[in-house]
């Protein structure tokens, strides 16, 4: 195995011990590979009965349009709506929860707004829709300047950290631990204590 496709697998297995964590689902792991018609890198995440695809990307020059794209074809492939793309982020760690919950989660502005309206109609008026950085955006922005080419294309749109161009409109970025967390609309992340409660 190359050092590129090692780095790929532990990438891989990184999101999966996070999302396993983050959403007490153990069903969720590495999807099987599909020389046609892929669906993703990790298999058995879901909001309610809506499966999502879920693609990795570890390489050292990122790019947000082609990741995204490919997440969305293998989201028709799988015949759902929804699909986020998770990127490595230089300096971030994949063996620990800390270092996979600040890993970069990219989707849609429609897939968000999808999420939103989900938990608005499961929740009703409990639920108060999501904040989408609760971390300096400014910051983030100089930290993903080095590894995310499209850089220069990143603004703040409608008070979100976004992405804009002609192929794709707009972008919403996030961390995986905040895309975790409007999986789980917004329940706590983390296995469910004794009792039922999270």
């Amino acid at each position: 195995m190359n050092m590129s496709k090692e780095k790929g697998t532990a990438f891989e297995s990184g999101v999966r011990m996070y999302l396993r964590w983050a959403l007490d689902d153990p069903n969720i792991d590495r999807a099987p590979l599909h020389s046609a018609g892929d669906i993703g890198d990790i298999a058995g995440v879901h909001i309610g009965r809506t499966k999502i695809v879920v693609e990795c990307k570890s390489r050292k020059r990122m790019s947000i349009a082609e990741g995204l794209k490919e997440a969305e074809t293998e989201a028709k492939n799988l015949g759902t709506p929804l699909s986020v793309a998770v990127f490595k982020l230089d300096g971030k760690g994949t063996t620990t929860m800390q270092g996979m919950a600040g890993q970069l989660a990219v989707m849609s502005y429609d897939t968000w707004d999808t999420f939103n309206q989900m938990g608005r109609d499961r929740l009703g008026p409990a639920y108060h829709g999501l904040v989408l950085l609760d971390i300096d955006v400014f910051s983030t922005m100089k930290r993903l300047k080095d590894s995310i080419s499209e850089m220069e294309r990143m603004r703040v749109v409608d008070g979100l950290l976004a992405w804009v161009n002609h192929y794709t409109g707009r972008v919403v970025i996030t961390t995986l631990e905040h895309a975790a967390s409007v999986i789980n609309l917004k329940r706590p992340l983390g296995p469910k204590q004794e009792g039922g409660a999270k």
